[in-house]
């Protein structure tokens, strides 16, 4: 028979205690999710921390952040002439 896995809660969350060993099933309670969304979620990790335990569909899924960069980070020309380059091609005779 298999053992049940209990993993052990490290950070702050309104329903849970820091350092506290919880199993899927109460982390799925904690946040109102399936057991196999946290089970698939949580397999991997040795212990859980406030980021792991997002609702399913969410649209932040957990991060404190976007996780987008802003389009004037993304830069698609290598050096300083291709973006010369790109400024003057892109003009009308």
């Amino acid at each position: 028979m298999a053992k049940t896995r209990l993993l052990q809660f490290k950070g702050e969350h309104q329903s849970l205690v820091d350092e506290e060993y919880y199993t899927y099933l109460q982390l799925a309670e904690a946040i109102d999710a399936n057991y196999n969304c946290i089970k698939n979620r949580l397999y991997n990790k040795k212990f859980v921390t406030p980021e792991d335990l997002y609702k399913p569909n969410s649209k932040r899924k957990g991060r404190k952040q976007p996780n987008r960069r802003k389009p004037e980070d993304i830069t698609r020309l290598e050096c300083r002439s291709s973006i010369m380059m790109d400024k003057y091609i892109r003009r009308k005779l």
